[in-house]
């Protein structure tokens, strides 16, 4: 089991300050007080949370939005990369197409 990163433990001490006061701030567990205002990326720490609130506040609700977005990304960047390249890449009249086959 790996112990969460500096940005995801930042995520999800956020994500519980949201939940406690409504407001973007690091969570003090040792005092259970906000800390200090959060001042990293609102949008992601907005999805920690909504993982957070849905699958509880653990390991696996903080790294799964992450995990998604690496996910959905790598897909993205494929379909983008098949739609800029298949008009000419891909075809079988096409000069590359032929070399291979």
């Amino acid at each position: 089991k790996m112990p969460l990163h500096q940005d995801e433990i930042y995520a999800f001490r956020t994500a519980y300050g949201f939940k406690q006061t409504g407001h973007l701030v690091l969570w003090d567990f040792l005092n259970n007080v906000p800390e200090r205002p959060y001042l990293g990326y609102p949008l992601y720490t907005f999805i920690v949370y909504l993982s957070c609130s849905l699958l509880g506040f653990n390991e696996f609700a903080t790294r799964i939005p992450g995990a998604l977005v690496g996910f959905l990304g790598a897909v993205l960047i494929y379909f983008i990369t098949k739609k800029i390249t298949f008009p000419c890449f891909w075809k079988k009249s096409s000069p590359f197409f032929r070399k291979i086959t």
